[in-house]
């Protein structure tokens, strides 16, 4: 099979908020359609909210539970952010970390081909390098506040690039404290946890989002953390059409109103009301006069009335059919993507931004904190929305409210450009995703080679150990892909051979290696690697180049010009930039070998074993032994070395 069609596993580890598990669970849907098998790590109380969202027809996306330590205050149904109290946030910070062992087994159990974490966590990746295997992060915030983060902390004294349209807002200092006293931790001891994921990446860094907005923030953050920042696309779920959906109160409500009539109100799964803001939006949905369905969420365990908290202000007296409130959960993207919807009035989580584009459904920007307000700068940019300020006292107050929702729902050029948003993600459909699988397979592939590689380092090692203390060794480590003067032990001389061994004794060569034309020389090469000399002492003799060697010198240079056009064709890239960028994977192992062979060679030749009697039948016997495994080893990654189909930039 096409090693670019071949079926991979995938790992999933996303940070245990339903923010974060939503559109981890769409990307593995999106992978399990093109030949993946995904495991989706989680809380078991995470996992039970999406199992009917997964559906389990489909048998490539499999639920592993990640079980947290037991910790006061923090029982299994806290072990998620979904509804948690804000003061239980260090707590389950903590029981994620603690968890740690228990990933690295599940990951030593699953064995994947490929780990892709999220922002939190620096130990999945870490643990994934231990095994092998490589890690991609998967960031589910926007690009904007990414960059905008990592920005902070690379050019802390240097004005954003884009501060016309992306700033903070004087009233919101409480965020940029916070950036700053990240950064400041950061310099001091580099314990940033965002930055440290991100750092930890391998050669591509993922995130949530698409270039029609993302496109120069998404070459400023590539520009600042070195890596290449792939896009994954809007990332939603498609609104459910069944029976129970339908029959909902809600839906049924929101049929009977006329078309962009209603806003939908919500405010995410994460973020809690204080009752400042909740009484001034309610008053300001009052004021607008407008429909409206405005869903409210309290933290789990906490004994609060909804209908009390709305009484109080007199809201079901003065509201009649007008609006609905719901406590607890919504199809938000059935609501979101129905035709009587004309507006959004969001905290500017990034799933509900992304939703909102993709439905057309303008926007009513109410941010409250962590990324929010850098988002919602983002949604006013693109002329998606329009954000309701708050005064400098941080008050929301209803009759901004109430204007803000009037005037989107008025805007003719909000709404067309919105229009033209979800036009463009609808006529992309899956471009992102195909670009994110490509990249994916693409590290798989590679890792494999580089695997191979060492296995073919470690079998040569153990070949050349043989002669310690027996033999005067030469060894040779030619360069990559490059014709290098010949050299030999008795003169200089333009012999015809290339990447195989003529031996006195004992001989192994396998080409396409680039050695020099010496008898007595064992040549061992690994097609992108290096060549190992052996020479014996006394037998090396130069062979200059005549016309006898001719007809085979034309055969090798034709076997060397193969394995130059493949290394510098677009076939394949990896190995290509292995070649010409230092190998950044495998050259700290190149150097070791180096290094490691100067020093053995140095402490041979100050050695006098060389006077005893050499007893070349019982060494023939060993070297042919162990060349058989150098070989074996080599010859696989021999038979791999042919450019895969749809293996180039």
């Amino acid at each position: 099979m096409d090693c670019m069609q071949k079926k991979l596993s995938v790992l999933m580890f996303p940070w245990i908020g339903h923010g974060h598990i939503s559109p981890y669970l769409e990307l593995a849907k999106k992978l399990a359609q093109r030949n993946f098998t995904v495991y989706l790590c989680s809380t078991p109380v995470n996992l039970k909210s999406i199992e009917k969202k997964v559906g389990f027809e489909d048998s490539s996306i499999k639920l592993i539970e990640l079980h947290l330590p037991n910790l006061p205050d923090l029982p299994p149904c806290y072990h998620t952010t979904n509804g948690l109290p804000s003061h239980l946030m260090p707590t389950l910070k903590k029981a994620f970390d603690m968890s740690k062992h228990s990933f690295f087994d599940i990951l030593s159990k699953y064995k994947p081909d490929l780990l892709v974490y999220d922002f939190l966590q620096p130990w999945a990746p870490e643990a994934a390098f231990k095994l092998d295997i490589p890690a991609v992060q998967f960031i589910t915030s926007s690009t904007t506040q990414t960059a905008v983060l990592f920005h902070a902390y690379k050019k802390p004294d240097v004005e954003f690039p884009y501060s016309q349209h992306i700033y903070y807002q004087d009233y919101e200092t409480a965020n940029v404290a916070e950036l700053r006293k990240s950064v400041d931790d950061h310099k001091r001891d580099r314990s940033n946890l965002v930055i440290d994921c991100i750092e930890k990446s391998s050669k591509v860094v993922l995130i949530k989002g698409f270039n029609e907005i993302d496109e120069k923030y998404i070459k400023y953050l590539s520009i600042l953390c070195g890596k290449k920042i792939v896009p994954v696309g809007p990332l939603v779920q498609e609104p459910t059409n069944n029976a129970e959906v339908e029959n909902l109160d809600t839906i049924k409500w929101l049929e009977k109103k006329e078309k962009a009539s209603t806003v939908f109100v919500s405010f995410g799964s994460e973020y809690f009301l204080s009752n400042e803001d909740f009484e001034a939006i309610a008053e300001g949905l009052l004021q607008s006069n407008v429909n409206f369905i405005w869903v409210v969420r309290f933290p789990l365990g906490e004994k609060i009335s909804l209908e009390d908290k709305l009484q109080k202000i007199g809201f079901y007296d003065r509201v009649g059919d007008r609006g609905m409130v719901v406590e607890g959960w919504v199809p938000q993207a059935k609501i979101l993507g129905h035709p009587n919807i004309g507006g959004f009035v969001s905290h500017c989580g990034w799933n509900s931004v992304i939703e909102s584009m993709k439905f057309g459904v303008p926007i009513i920007a109410m941010p409250m904190h962590i990324d929010q307000p850098i988002n919602a700068r983002l949604v006013v940019e693109v002329g998606a929305g329009i954000e309701v300020l708050r005064s400098h006292d941080l008050k929301l107050h209803a009759k901004k409210v109430a204007s803000v929702i009037r005037r989107v729902l008025n805007d003719e050029y909000v709404k067309e450009k919105v229009s033209e948003l979800s036009y463009q993600i609808q006529m992309k459909r899956d471009e992102e995703i195909d670009q994110v699988e490509k990249e994916l397979r693409k590290l798989c592939i590679q890792k494999k080679y580089v695997v191979e590689v060492e296995t073919g380092c470690r079998e040569i090692f153990k070949f050349i150990a043989l002669f310690d203390g027996n033999l005067q060794v030469l060894m040779i480590i030619k360069g990559l892909f490059r014709r290098y003067e010949r050299w030999n032990p008795v003169h200089p001389t333009s012999g015809a051979l290339w990447g195989i061994g003529i031996g006195v004794g004992c001989g192994v060569g396998w080409g396409p290696g680039f050695g020099p034309e010496v008898i007595g020389y064992v040549g061992a090469g690994c097609g992108v690697g290096f060549s190992v000399g052996i020479t014996l002492l006394g037998f090396g003799i130069g062979l200059p180049a005549n016309f006898i060697y001719e007809g085979p010198y034309k055969a090798f240079t034709a076997t060397r010009s193969g394995v130059m056009g493949i290394a510098h064709s677009s076939a394949l890239p990896e190995m290509r930039n292995v070649a010409l960028d230092g190998w950044s994977n495998i050259g700290l192992h190149i150097s070791g070998v180096k290094e490691k062979a100067s020093r053995s060679f140095l402490n041979l030749r100050h050695k006098q074993h060389m006077n005893g009697r050499i007893d070349f039948p019982d060494m023939r016997t060993i070297i042919s032994s162990h060349s058989k495994s150098m070989q074996d080893c080599l010859k696989k990654f021999q038979s791999k070395n042919r450019p895969p189909k749809g293996f180039e930039d």
